[in-house]
């Protein structure tokens, strides 16, 4: 029984690692290009001009994501893919400390600052404006 609970597990957690997409055919291909990449960039980590780095692999590292994207919608991505691009983009971002600001991410930006702002410009306004009439009205009512 403890036997057939553990392949159970194992087995579910296999199938929702999507590992079931690697053969090994595809293994042996891509393996040679998974060492020579972690090598690259741990090669990369140690010079001293990171700024080169950000500018001239801009463009791989946004196919790249756009690779990644792209698999992922698809579930067509194993979890040894998906280790590898969380594992690039944090060197990216924190080795390397390259960061581009995504386009998409302005409009949104702006809206939340302009709604952030939003309640500060009305009491502002109302402040502005009844700065003149400080009277207190409620206590006529109440007189």
């Amino acid at each position: 029984m403890v036997v057939f609970l553990l392949f159970s597990n194992l087995a579910g957690i296999w199938e929702k690692s999507n590992c079931q997409c690697a053969s090994f055919d595809v293994l042996s291909i891509f393996t040679p290009y998974f060492t020579l990449s972690t090598m690259n960039i741990s090669m990369l980590s140690t010079q001293g001009n990171q700024s080169e780095l950000c500018i001239n692999c801009k463009n791989t590292y946004r196919d790249l994501n756009s690779l990644y994207s792209d698999m992922e919608k698809n579930n067509t991505m194993c979890i040894d893919i998906e280790d590898a691009i969380n594992v690039t983009r944090k060197r990216w971002s924190k080795t390397f400390n390259c960061s581009f600001h995504n386009e998409e991410n302005v409009p949104i930006i702006a809206v939340s600052s302009f709604m952030l702002f939003l309640p500060i410009i009305f009491y502002l306004s109302t402040i502005c404006k009844n700065a003149g009439q400080l009277s207190f009205p409620y206590m006529y009512v109440w007189a």
